[in-house]
């Protein structure tokens, strides 16, 4: 039997618990009219994971893939949720190459924006880092 690692490396930082209240004030400030109209149902912060494992654009049962898709909207393209076996997550700037990249970012200017939109989301700062998930399958 073989096996294969996939990881992703990149700047960002480490995925905390977010408080229901917060998301959906963060949804109802940053989401346009559609995805706003997914989560208007959800009276827990498990119904916004089980919508966001339902939803191709968040894609992953963590209520962070909420900052993690408006971060690459509003801050950078580049921008992904990252996850491991361990249930380690990130949301981190993965990089590119040069001529893939049509909007250049500072780490300085990442970490401002990110971390304002991470202050919001999750009520408190966050460290930024360098970071590598794994996933073995």
């Amino acid at each position: 039997m073989s096996m294969e690692n996939y990881g992703k490396t990149g700047y960002g930082f480490r995925c905390d618990v977010p408080d229901f209240g917060r998301v959906k004030a963060f949804i109802e400030k940053h989401l346009d009219e559609n995805d706003r109209k997914i989560f208007a149902d959800c009276e827990s912060i498990e119904d916004i994971e089980d919508t966001c494992m339902e939803v191709e654009d968040f894609d992953y049962r963590d209520a962070s893939t909420i900052l993690a898709y408006v971060l690459s909207s509003e801050v950078h393209p580049w921008i992904e949720y990252c996850h491991d076996d361990g249930y380690y997550a990130c949301i981190m700037m993965i990089g590119g190459m040069p001529w893939e990249v049509t909007r250049p970012i500072t780490q300085e200017d990442f970490e401002q924006k990110a971390g304002d939109l991470a202050m919001e989301f999750y009520g408190k700062p966050v460290m930024f880092d360098w970071h590598t998930t794994e996933d073995w399958g």
